[in-house]
């Protein structure tokens, strides 16, 4: 996943979260509230696997800890 689908995907969240405050009509807010629920899992699943594709790409360079790792252990 690049910065520019992460980004849209944020934009989106933030639009759906808009609709979702000013939605006044309970049954449209549920539809709302589980549409943006799965794009919320759709964006964690996306981080998470972004997350595994640097681990592997620090390994494959060398597998070194960066120099912030060492300050946090």
């Amino acid at each position: 996943m690049g910065q520019n689908e992460t980004g849209k995907l944020v934009e989106q969240l933030l639009q759906n979260l808009a609709a979702i405050e000013a939605e006044k009509d309970p049954a449209a807010l549920k539809t709302k509230l589980a549409e943006h629920g799965a794009l919320l899992k759709e964006f964690q699943a996306k981080v998470q696997h972004q997350g595994h594709m640097m681990e592997m790409m620090q390994h494959m360079m060398g597998g070194g800890m960066m120099a912030g790792d060492e300050q946090k252990k």
